[in-house]
């Protein structure tokens, strides 16, 4: 279960106890998505949005607060001394004393430590700002790599810069979205793509694109290309902007609606179970991905079909497991924050 919680619009403490508080409900299987939200000033009592640079300062700061709270306890806080009528040992649980820019948190929280060390954290950004946020804190990373050969040089990238930063590039997956359209065969297939490519209106395909893009379309043959001059570059843009630019100038506007309908940057691979196998198998030994992030194409048959026929297609080939290892989401996807002695001691087995 991984829950967006914003750096911007949060404090470090209440982030702290309610991703505590569901990773000791559900036994360890939690995650936060961080994000520094890119609009909602209106309902927070701004005129305008921060300036990029100060909302990525703040999610740095506030996500080392978040995880020093968590590692407030100690793993062997608590004694349950029944005899001795005491739960935890006050000497194994620590106030944090941040002061810095942002935050001021004393600590500890008053949430035991989590089953599977912390929650596990997640993020999405291909900004330096916030390559530089994922790289120092997340255990996943969203991506956004719609071609194999971008998907792979940023791969090698993004390892590289882990292991300059001391982290292990193999505990920190990299996982791009991918929207599978599944059929039976081809023609079943491209029939539901179809299908759902005709439920993209004029109004709802221009304003989507008017959105992703900031710019006007209302005046434009869908059969036009959007004149490149009205697609101004900016510090400010989002990186999936210069994607979605970078369609513009090769596709019509029905085209960017259908395709940014459909995967909104990601990559969507429309086959059998076993020709979208193929793909995702090729990337993955490609060394393009650690593996990927489902997005279904519709919620009721395009899951059903993702979840029925393409995962015992990969099942089969041996790249799905068939059967889980470990109680933690960190155990079952080799995320543990555990060093080998450590590991050693607690019989854990790292997936």
């Amino acid at each position: 279960m991984i829950g967006t919680a914003s750096t911007t619009w949060s404090e470090p403490f209440t982030v702290a106890r309610q991703f505590g508080n569901l990773d000791q409900l559900s036994g360890g299987r939690a995650g936060w998505n961080i994000v520094t939200s890119v609009s909602g000033n209106q309902n927070f009592g701004r005129d305008e949005m921060p300036e990029k640079s100060s909302r990525y300062e703040r999610a740095m700061e506030f996500v080392d607060v978040v995880t020093k709270l968590w590692d407030s306890w100690d793993r062997d806080a608590i004694i349950d001394d029944k005899v001795g009528g005491q739960w935890i040992d006050n000497d194994r649980v620590h106030d944090i004393d941040h002061v810095g820019a942002h935050f001021r948190v004393q600590g500890p929280t008053n949430i035991p430590r989590s089953p599977q060390d912390r929650p596990v954290l997640v993020q999405a950004g291909q900004s330096p700002a916030g390559i530089e946020l994922g790289s120092t804190y997340a255990d996943i990373i969203y991506a956004v790599q719609p071609e194999k050969a971008g998907a792979i040089a940023w791969y090698a990238d993004y390892k590289k810069l882990l292991a300059t930063k001391g982290r292990d590039p193999e505990r920190v997956k990299v996982l791009p979205g991918i929207i599978p359209i599944v059929g039976r065969t081809m023609a079943e297939a491209e029939e539901i793509a179809a299908e759902l490519d005709e439920c993209v209106t004029d109004t709802n395909g221009r304003a989507l694109v008017s959105g992703l893009l900031d710019v006007d379309v209302s005046d434009l043959d869908v059969d036009e290309l959007i004149p490149a001059e009205r697609l101004g570059d900016s510090p400010h843009r989002m990186e999936r902007w210069r994607l979605f630019r970078a369609m513009a100038s090769e596709l019509t506007l029905r085209e960017l609606m259908i395709k940014m309908s459909r995967s909104t940057g990601h990559q969507s691979l429309v086959g059998t179970p076993a020709s979208v196998a193929e793909t995702m198998i090729d990337w993955f030994e490609a060394r393009a991905c650690d593996g990927f992030n489902f997005d279904p194409p519709n919620v009721g048959a395009g899951m059903s079909n993702m979840l029925e026929l393409l995962v015992p297609e990969l099942q089969e080939r041996g790249y799905f497991p068939s059967e889980y290892r470990g109680d933690t989401f960190r155990e079952r996807s080799g995320l543990t924050l555990f060093t080998p002695q450590e590991a050693d001691a607690r019989a854990v087995v790292i997936v």
